[in-house]
């Protein structure tokens, strides 16, 4: 064994339980486990072997080895605020810095923020060489950039499928909190999978239809007042998987409305308890025509204007929305 590559810890310690690690010493596996060892041996105290295995490189080829992420493990300290410090980065490339957590944690950058886009870190030193970081209380600039980071929600998420198998694209889903009237968060069920994903906290909440959709579909494993019971119990929220059938006399008309098509059209059956219109006797179809208010017209430009639309679901979605919103305000003018 070479000496540089093999170290051992506690060896002589009596416990029931040993750790033995074989690692890359370059990998992003690596990284990842090296704050865990260190808590294995400083902290459990328990005996520990860590074998290094870096594999071969061929320089010829260009195969040579690099690092390109920096791994930080934070936990919780009772004593201080939790933080991961990064240094001797390099000043040449621009870094992207994010938090790597579980799935259902929607953690986002809170606070006064950082003097630079965390998604775009890169130093712009100052014509007399000042640093690149925050600046201090006297205004100067200095060498350190501070982001904090925050656990804004957790993200409730699943699949959602139709009877016959297909995913109801663009259908309409709302959470509130068990027994509230108040929306918390909503979303759209996409058609990729039928995935979807609403922010929540701990407790129990009710999910529900909205929309268009809440006049075509049900839920398949619903409660009496038409919702779903969800509970987030743990930080590790299991995926929910909806079922939803059409309603009597749903059948066909599709979910999104067409181009030109009110959202509630004389194609939509009936709510569940109500009475058809005028004593009809024919009921729906026929009972909800109903007279559409004229579309006022867009008032005239004055000036040249760029209307951007984008639909996101999910905080990582969310994200990168933010981050194309960011970069289209910094590189216009109003």
């Amino acid at each position: 064994r070479h000496p540089g590559l093999h170290y051992a810890w506690h060896a002589d310690a009596d416990a029931p339980v040993k750790v033995t690690a074989v690692l890359d010493p370059l990998s992003e596996a690596a990284q990842r486990l090296f704050p865990v060892l260190r808590l294995v041996r400083d902290k459990l105290k328990l005996p520990l072997e860590l074998l290094l295995t870096p594999r071969s490189y061929n320089r010829e080829e260009g195969d040579v080895p690099t690092v390109k992420s920096y791994y930080r493990f934070v936990a919780g300290d009772t004593n201080a605020t939790p933080r991961a410090l990064f240094t001797g980065l390099s000043e040449a490339h621009t870094l992207t810095m994010q938090a790597d957590v579980p799935e259902a944690f929607n953690v986002q950058q809170v606070g006064a923020g950082a003097r630079q886009d965390s998604d775009n870190l890169v130093c712009r030193r100052a014509p007399d060489g000042s640093g690149c970081g925050d600046r201090d209380p006297d205004g100067k600039p200095t060498n350190t950039t501070h982001v904090e980071y925050g656990l804004l929600s957790l993200t409730v998420m699943g699949q959602c499928y139709e009877s016959t198998g297909s995913p109801p694209n663009g259908l309409q889903l709302v959470l509130t909190r068990a027994g509230a009237a108040a929306r918390h968060s909503d979303t759209l069920v996409m058609k990729n999978l039928g995935y979807w994903q609403l922010r929540a906290g701990p407790g129990l909440w009710d999910l529900g239809l909205v929309g268009r959709g809440a006049r075509l579909l049900r839920l398949g494993d619903r409660d009496g007042d038409g919702t779903r019971a969800v509970a987030v119990q743990d930080f590790e929220h299991s995926v929910e998987f909806l079922s939803v059938e059409r309603r009597e006399g749903a059948k066909g008309v599709p979910l999104l409305p067409a181009d030109g098509e009110e959202e509630y059209s004389v194609l939509l059956p009936p709510e569940e308890g109500e009475a058809d219109a005028a004593g009809s006797s024919w009921g729906w179809p026929f009972q909800r025509k109903t007279a559409a208010a004229p579309v006022p017209a867009p008032p005239a430009a004055q000036e040249e204007v760029i209307h951007v639309f984008s639909v996101a679901t999910g905080h990582l979605y969310e994200r990168f929305l933010r981050i194309m919103m960011l970069s289209v305000v910094k590189r216009t003018s109003v």
